[in-house]
């Protein structure tokens, strides 16, 4: 690898030592009500969330190249759920909220994930798949 080639992870990392304190997200709406309300994350905070995440999938018997799953509206935490998979080597595996139940069965039975991430708001679609996940996990709000 050259010197100008680095990993994805590398990139995350020298954001977090270089912005640390930056804004990176910006809400502008809570994705469980949609009401109006702003709510800011840096870079370091983000950064540390993810690395917190990824120490607990793997504590929790994750291993390099497991899929996480995540069913999530456009937020922080889709966020920090996919910098924790790019920083450990998990495979995040994004899926549209707005996937009907039979599709989301079908998605969920081809990817295999070992962890599904899902808001309160997705909840009964979710909770229609997880019997078949060997583990599930709810992102708390």
């Amino acid at each position: 690898m050259s010197e100008r080639e680095f990993h994805v992870a590398e990139l995350i990392h020298r954001s977090m030592a270089r912005f640390g304190e930056r804004v990176l997200l910006t809400e502008d709406r809570d994705p469980e009500t949609a009401e109006a309300q702003t709510r800011t994350a840096t870079y370091g905070q983000v950064g540390k969330q993810a690395r917190n995440l990824a120490v607990g999938l793997y504590a929790g018997g994750l291993k390099r190249g497991a899929r996480v799953a995540v069913l999530l509206d456009n937020s922080v935490e889709l966020v920090i759920t996919e910098w924790a998979c790019l920083v450990s080597g998990l495979v995040w595996v994004g899926l549209n909220v707005r996937t009907g139940a039979a599709e989301l069965q079908c998605l969920i039975d081809d990817c295999a994930p070992s962890v599904l991430f899902y808001c309160s708001r997705l909840r009964a679609l979710a909770e229609g798949v997880r019997h078949d996940l060997h583990a599930a996990a709810l992102f708390p709000k």
